[in-house]
């Protein structure tokens, strides 16, 4: 299973209403087999709740769940963490597909479309359980946001930050850290005004594989601001 997740913060002075009205009126961007069906798509209900969760109805036979979390508007609930992030999440079904073709139809022009802070495509969802421990050790030990709005803690073959999130993860501009390499395959560029990180091809998502890319993309660009040395 593939699992695309975009992240955005929230703004009090930004309607639910607003933004979802504005994604419906722009999803012309996204590729014509990755379409909404625009019809299907119900208006955000968030009445009493901390949460608004729509449905995305994707026209791709490949999708297995789609939607949007929207988070309440209201300065005295929104916190600049990830637990209160808008969220936008997309699972495909990974079975007899080519994984790499479909992220790179699919993770640049809805990461165009949502204009999220942090994106990543998740491959391995028995890594991202065994990260979550180490997650929630660090950001105890620094106070820090980790893997949230604060620090970058693992580098995905898809992934993306925003300028505000480069900064203060690794404390440099996007531009600073541009880098490509062949012979890994890895892309490292400026998009958006943040820092997107891209494969060529990825055959396999096995942990040795996911934790070589991440290894090789922080010699590149060097550690965030909150590092682990044990993988």
């Amino acid at each position: 299973m593939i699992n695309f997740e975009f992240r955005r913060r929230p703004i009090v002075e930004q309607p639910i209403e607003d933004l979802h009205a504005f994604l419906i009126q722009t999803a012309g961007v996204l590729p014509a087999d990755w379409a909404l069906s625009i019809d299907e798509v119900k208006a955000p209900d968030i009445g009493r709740n901390l949460v608004a969760v729509v449905e995305l109805p994707i026209l791709n036979n490949a999708v297995t769940q789609a939607s949007i979390q929207y988070q309440l508007r209201k300065d005295t609930y929104l916190r600049d963490e990830a637990l209160y992030d808008d969220l936008l999440l997309i699972q495909v079904n990974a079975r007899d597909i080519d994984v790499s073709a479909i992220c790179h139809q699919v993770f640049v022009p809805f990461l165009d479309w949502f204009s999220p802070y942090r994106a990543r495509v998740t491959l391995n969802p028995a890594l991202n359980r065994q990260d979550w421990t180490s997650i929630c050790a660090l950001s105890r030990e620094s106070g820090l946001d980790v893997n949230g709005r604060d620090s970058v803690f693992r580098i995905y073959p898809w992934f993306f930050i925003d300028r505000e999130l480069c900064l203060r993860s690794f404390q440099r501009e996007p531009e600073e850290l541009v880098a490509t390499e062949v012979e890994s395959g890895l892309r490292i560029e400026v998009h958006s005004g943040g820092l997107l990180f891209s494969m060529n091809k990825l055959l396999c998502f096995d942990e040795e594989t996911l934790n070589s890319i991440d290894l090789r993309a922080k010699q590149l660009i060097g550690p965030p601001i909150v590092a682990i040395e044990t993988r």
